[in-house]
């Protein structure tokens, strides 16, 4: 099948037909053999969003379906294959040729997303499935009239059922049979088992998070609605689910067999959802993409740096959604996928979790943490950290880099990291959002004091923002150093926009704690910052001291003075103690 392409690329295209139509893509079509092979029944697959779900289940529902046509010269019914020739030249049609010619177009399926179910009440999130399962009956009406020739012994209550459905009637626990009710329709229509493909199946209680009491009764309704299609059924070939949480079994799934669920922490189907490296390499040599990213970014190996460092089944993944958007925007770089969602969920479970905002610092400082996730997502009852670390990483604010070996199968530690540059923007934001909800304005006050104003004014607003925002036990001698540099750095994610901040960063003889340099050539002064934990109050003083005698001692200043915009730097020593902040500054002129 050959077709002119007219469009370089099919940018947010949820329809697989359109993206053929594009000159660049990337083929995935091998998910379909994988697929087909896999021994389970039905399976839940979960990858953070715009990671090419809903695209790869458009292809598999395209791959699969007959379609039911009149015949335009008789009036009969006739199945076809929509698509005949639609995958001869892609992947799995020069791999698996006999497959294409025993399953395309030869099945029955039932395809639906739940991404359009939202709402503030129950009333409009039944109104949102009604609608959803009414364009679903709507595309198989010729059931309808089928039903009506041939009753088989079937009551009137069948005809009224699917009536009441197509017209989006039904009530939300009369819609809890209307899977099962279709595949069997479906099932005796065509001679044939049905596969069901359902997309987002986790969105309508993705929406309700933060409401526990709607949350539940959604819950509820999926519980039946999922579980009557997914259990038992007779008519049932095979089926997939895709979404971004592993809701907990327990409260969606249980009792389904031969159900197997594949998350970012397993290897297989890996490969289908993100870009390999392998399929990087061939894009970036496309002469077309090298002509479209050379306005900006000549260098495919900067966007790589931007978009990759998922880890995933011991290979690397990229970001799909950022990469295609990079190279239909010349290149530049941009964060394109943490745009295109909202991180309010994450802020409310932030929200007075002093400890979580810690180990938000510490992992901006330090590279990688160790945290305790689950697997399986229970919104109503998992321990705030627990639900937080869980979220982050299957929503793809975080990158697994070692599980931990424990015997827990719900909760296990295990070390995380921040995928890529593109990501660590939302951990910034993250932060400064805790911080200004803390102290609103004053803390724009406070950072703006250190650059600005007078260096007594930033110790005192200081050791009185530890006052407010930390606790004793939390500042304990143990891992005090990285708590308070993790600390600093939160606090200074504010500015950078005006300043480039580097933490831990090599400079002279060492390693500086933190260094602010302005982005601007007319920006203000350059900062070099060291810090200190006191054991006692009255060791605060000489601690002060010998973190100014660092900075000069290890030339932490070598750095600072490779950029010939600074004029003058601020030497910043900080000397910890409890809630206690003692600071000195000392100016070098540059000119």
């Amino acid at each position: 099948m050959h077709t002119i392409k007219h469009k370089k690329l099919a940018i947010g295209t949820g329809d697989f037909t359109e993206l053929l139509e594009a000159q660049i893509f990337v083929d995935k079509s091998l998910l379909i053999q994988d697929f087909l092979q896999d021994d389970a029944k039905a399976l839940l697959i979960t990858r953070p969003r715009r990671w090419g779900k809903t695209l790869n289940m458009s292809m598999l529902y395209h791959f699969l379906r007959c379609e039911v046509r009149q015949d335009p010269v008789t009036g009969e019914l006739k199945t076809m294959d929509p698509h005949a020739g639609l995958f001869d030249a892609l992947k799995i049609g020069q791999q698996y040729p006999d497959l294409v010619t025993q399953h395309q177009g030869q099945w029955p399926v039932i395809f639906m997303t739940l991404k359009g179910v939202s709402g503030n009440n129950i009333e409009e999130i039944t109104r949102g499935f009604q609608d959803i399962v009414a364009k679903l009956y709507k595309e198989h009406n010729y059931l309808l009239d089928w039903l009506l020739a041939n009753p088989q012994g079937r009551g009137s209550e069948d005809m009224d059922y699917f009536t009441k459905i197509k017209k989006g009637q039904e009530s939300l626990a009369g819609l809890k049979n209307s899977l099962y009710f279709l595949c069997e329709l479906l099932h005796h229509y065509h001679g044939r088992k049905v596969f069901v493909l359902i997309d987002e199946y986790d969105s309508p209680l993705n929406n309700t998070f933060l409401k526990p009491e709607l949350y539940q009764e959604v819950l509820t309704f999926l519980r039946g609605f999922l579980g009557n299609c997914f259990k038992d059924n007779p008519y049932l070939e095979k089926g997939m689910l895709t979404g971004i949480l592993r809701v907990a079994r327990a409260d969606l799934f249980s009792g389904l067999n031969n159900f197997k669920e594949y998350s970012l922490l397993h290897e297989r189907y890996a490969q289908h959802f993100g870009f390999t490296q392998q399929e990087i390499n061939d894009l970036f040599n496309l002469p077309t993409v090298q002509q479209l990213i050379a306005k900006h970014t000549p260098n495919p190996e900067q966007i790589k740096n931007w978009y990759n460092g998922y880890h995933i089944g011991g290979m690397t993944i990229y970001n799909p959604w950022s990469i295609m958007m990079c190279i239909s925007e010349g290149g530049r770089l941009a964060p394109y996928w943490v745009n295109t969602g909202s991180d309010l969920l994450l802020r409310d479970l932030l929200k007075d979790q002093v400890k979580l905002l810690q180990q938000l610092e510490q992992l901006l400082a330090q590279g990688a943490i160790k945290v305790t996730i689950s697997p399986h997502i229970n919104m109503l009852d998992m321990p705030p950290e627990v639900k937080f670390w869980s979220l982050m990483l299957a929503a793809g604010y975080l990158t697994l880099v070692e599980e931990i070996p424990t015997e827990s199968p719900i909760e296990f530690p295990c070390l995380v990291r921040i995928p890529n540059a593109e990501v660590k923007s939302t951990h910034e934001h993250l932060i400064i959002h805790w911080f200004r909800q803390q102290v609103g304005q004053e803390y724009t006050d406070l950072i703006s004091d250190l650059f600005y104003g007078e260096v007594e004014t930033f110790a005192a607003e200081l050791k009185k923002y530890l006052q407010e925002v930390t606790s004793v036990r939390q500042v304990g001698p143990r891992r005090a150093e990285q708590f308070y540099q993790g600390f600093m750095l939160g606090l200074l994610i504010v500015m950078k926009k005006e300043f480039a901040i580097n933490s831990e960063i090599e400079s002279g003889q060492g390693y500086v704690d933190t260094i602010v340099i302005p982005r601007a050539e007319s920006g203000p002064m350059a900062v070099v910052l060291e810090y200190k934990v006191a054991t006692s109050q009255e060791e605060m003083t000489s601690k002060v001291a010998e973190a100014l005698e660092q900075i000069a001692a290890k030339d932490y200043l070598a750095r600072v003075k490779q950029h010939k915009h600074i004029q003058q730097i601020a030497k910043i020593g900080v000397a910890f103690y409890g809630k206690e902040a003692l600071v000195k500054r000392e100016i070098v002129n540059l000119s």
